[in-house]
């Protein structure tokens, strides 16, 4: 709330308190937001919210004229693109003033018009090229802001994940199931014949299975879902480095006393921030969204570039379309990764949780896209040009029709191109059991009636399903 410290005064009144914490319920971004432009209406206009109301009530009458409230909003719009303001911004006034309305029994009807919505900012921001990434990487001031920049690039986060708007909730050490750390110790150390010496153990993180999940918890979530995704080693370096540093006993400078002083290290618990303030009051605890925002924004503009800090997740998203081009990575997946929810979401709601048959073939398919598409600084975890074509044939084959035993005894990393072809002909000719791929409009038409000659077997995308001859 301390962001919003000039719209305070709008709060003194309990209407406009109680529409602000209704939008809140959905969005602490949209409450906020609406609030703002709230607030600039007021000043410009110089009225005030409730007088907003008022002056749609005719004179000698006691309900107000929705007519009227549509004739402030038309002026308004009028006005603003005399100044020459964008459609964009003139549409987000809109929809405050209707909302507004709306919360005191005045409902607009029909469309207002405001011209074409034209995103300038976000067409003229390119998608950073790998080389562009590494420059922002080394730009990275601390340990802390490379954590940002590799949860949105390489995991797809939100900024939100990472601190949400009212700096109470955030990514924590226990959204990682697969890190393992151990806090720093001190010990007293007595040795025969020697006085006794003190013993500092380091605290350490590894990980025991890189890439590495973690996962968004529905408080975090946009679309209110909990799901899981992975980072790469190149994350899982970034994330090791910056909380062993947290976990370091370090002299610091004490601005109180205005001396160095030695400072214990921090003693890491499954609720501790992945991404805390490094500030007083705020060491050690969440921030806020628009904090985490302005973190990892300095590095870009260090670089020399004018981006957004969401650019990152671009990245990561036009990363994964091209995996899902080349089949290393199914749609499904990716769509899931990216906290867009799907049938995988379904699957992952069921088991709370995904089951090994699921995770550990889309751990290795995002390994598979990270070493090709998402490391830049090739650090590749593990993966070798042999998985890479174990996870390409895998998916060639299962949309041939084998399944999951079959590939296996067929040891598809050491398969070339032309005998993957060759397989997958042999099984669309093998009778029964003969497996092809149909529309999912056209599903019942092949699987439904009395005696079906053939069963379903699997979705594969969106718009296609396999089937089998019984």
């Amino acid at each position: 709330m301390a962001r919003l410290k000039k719209q305070q005064y709008l709060l003194s009144d309990p209407d406009v308190k109680r529409w602000y914490n209704n939008l809140r319920v959905d969005s602490a971004n949209t409450g906020d937001g609406y609030l703002r432009r709230l607030d600039y209406l007021v000043r410009r206009k110089k009225l005030t919210p409730k007088q907003m109301v008022e002056r749609c009530v005719p004179e000698g009458e006691k309900k107000p004229d929705p007519t009227i409230a549509r004739d402030f909003i038309l002026d308004l719009v009028t006005e603003f693109k005399a100044e020459g303001k964008k459609s964009s911004n003139i549409h987000n006034y809109v929809k405050v003033l209707r909302s507004w309305y709306q919360h005191n029994s005045i409902t607009i009807q029909g469309r207002i018009k405001v011209g074409k919505t034209r995103l300038v900012m976000v067409r003229k921001e390119n998608v950073p090229e790998p080389e562009e990434l590494r420059r922002i990487l080394a730009q990275a001031e601390n340990r802390r802001a490379k954590v940002g920049i590799a949860m949105m690039a390489y995991g797809g986060v939100r900024p939100e994940v990472l601190g949400d708007a009212d700096g109470v909730d955030g990514l924590k050490v226990g959204d990682f199931p697969e890190m393992e750390y151990t806090n720093e110790k001190t010990q007293i150390v007595t040795v025969k014949g020697m006085s006794s010496l003190k013993v500092t153990q380091r605290g350490t993180v590894t990980f025991t299975k890189i890439p590495t999940t973690f996962i968004v918890r529905d408080s975090l979530s946009k679309m209110g879902n909990e799901y899981c995704g992975f980072i790469s080693k190149e994350s899982c370096d970034y994330l090791k480095d910056y909380l062993e540093e947290r976990m370091k006993t370090q002299k610091v400078f004490n601005a109180e006393t205005k001396r160095r002083e030695w400072r214990p290290g921090e003693q890491l618990t499954p609720d501790t921030p992945v991404f805390p303030g490094t500030k007083t009051p705020f060491v050690g605890k969440h921030i806020q969204t628009i904090s985490v925002r302005a973190a990892i924004r300095r590095p870009i503009r260090g670089a020399g570039y004018r981006w957004r800090p969401y650019v990152f997740r671009r990245f990561y998203t036009t990363s994964l379309m091209f995996a899902e081009y080349e089949r290393l990575v199914l749609k499904d997946w990716s769509v899931f990764w990216m906290g867009h929810g799907g049938d995988i979401d379904a699957v992952y709601r069921t088991n709370k949780g995904l089951p090994p048959h699921v995770k550990e073939p889309m751990r290795r398919a995002y390994a598979a896209a990270a070493a090709k598409h998402l490391d830049v600084m090739g650090w590749h975890g593990g993966v070798t040009p042999e998985s890479v074509m174990d996870i390409m044939n895998r998916q060639h084959l299962k949309l041939a029709g084998y399944n999951d035993k079959e590939i296996e005894k067929l040891n598809p990393a050491k398969l070339t191109a032309e005998q993957v072809r060759e397989l997958s002909r042999k099984k669309q000719l093998g009778g029964k059991g003969k497996q092809k791929m149909v529309p999912i409009k056209d599903l019942g038409k092949w699987i439904e009636g009395e005696a079906p000659e053939w069963k379903f077997v699997e979705k594969l995308d969106d718009k296609t399903a396999l089937i089998e001859l019984r």
